[in-house]
């Protein structure tokens, strides 16, 4: 009986998503996203594009994110089959969306030269 072990080839390269993101290059991306909604479809084409999930299918939630009793972000989240739950948090005073897979490891940065304003935010906190 020939041995299990010697049937599995393994690669001497890993994938580049298995690498930790300072091995890997992360990857960041400049955009201009003015209004939250277009925010909201960047997170979850971005999130669905790494996982190979379908947007159309895959719901994004998402939550503000409080400091200090002031918004000052916003939190979303995508899940897919097996449990698999993606994220990503706009980090609104520093104009930049932050991206981590199932794993939590960063996999994605996005730079926004424009963001949703934040007087909206503040409108829907309230």
């Amino acid at each position: 009986m020939p041995n299990r072990s010697s049937q599995t080839q393994t690669s001497h390269f890993p994938r580049l998503r298995d690498l930790p993101p300072a091995e890997r290059g992360l990857a960041i991306r400049y955009s201009a996203l003015p209004t939250l909604r277009d925010l909201r479809q960047h997170v979850l084409e971005t999130l669905c594009r790494w996982d190979r999930l379908d947007p159309e299918q895959t719901p994004l939630r998402h939550g503000l994110i409080v400091r200090s009793g002031k918004p000052c972000g916003l939190f979303f989240q995508v899940q897919g089959p097996r449990l698999l739950k993606a994220y990503a948090i706009w980090a609104g005073e520093e104009n930049r969306v932050l991206f981590y897979d199932s794993t939590g490891q960063r996999f994605a940065e996005t730079r926004l030269s424009e963001a949703p304003d934040w007087r909206e935010l503040h409108a829907r906190a309230a």
